[in-house]
């Protein structure tokens, strides 16, 4: 889940637009739910290495699923 997370958010790191919609529909595919794997760490680490880009979560779904918002970039 990592890599392929990774590999996604990188190819479309310059399409993100202000209120553009990330759909994660594994993030808590982890049942100690940590974020030092799969798509939270590759999320976290793309926030990090994109600072200009800003994020609000939006919602959840289903036990596994998040939804993230891009309020600036």
């Amino acid at each position: 889940l990592y890599s392929s997370t990774k590999t996604v958010l990188s190819f479309i790191r310059n399409l993100l637009v202000k209120d553009s919609l990330i759909i994660f529909d594994d993030w808590n595919a982890f049942l100690e739910k940590s974020k030092d794997r799969g798509e939270q760490l590759a999320f976290k680490k793309f926030c990090e290495a994109n600072p200009g880009i800003k994020f609000t979560a939006e919602s959840s779904y289903c036990w596994h699923g998040k939804i993230f918002r891009v309020i600036s970039n």
